[in-house]
């Protein structure tokens, strides 16, 4: 099983973010992909080099060096199956 890290970052890093990374691990677990959460606040985010995605429900940057993924879907159920996708396509593209 390949592993990731995967960065979830919302606006205040507390409740969404949590909620979106619990989410996203159970569905890519399923996918037979295993990977590490962190959780942060935009604030807070500082060096991102050791993530292969980041996974927001806030605007970030467009001058990151990993590939950022801007969603709603893990929160609302609405388009969640074409974000997942698009992550784990992310992550594929990594190896």
């Amino acid at each position: 099983m390949a592993s990731y890290n995967i960065c979830v970052v919302c606006a205040s890093g507390m409740a969404t973010s949590k909620l979106i990374a619990e989410q996203l691990k159970d569905l890519l677990k399923e996918r037979n992909i295993d990977a590490k959460m962190t959780v942060t606040k935009v604030s807070d985010l500082g060096d991102v080099s050791n993530y292969d995605v980041i996974v927001t429900s806030t605007l970030l940057s467009d001058n990151l060096s990993v590939p950022v993924i801007r969603t709603m879907s893990f929160l609302t159920g609405i388009g969640m199956e074409k974000d997942l996708d698009k992550i784990v396509e992310v992550l594929q593209n990594k190896k």
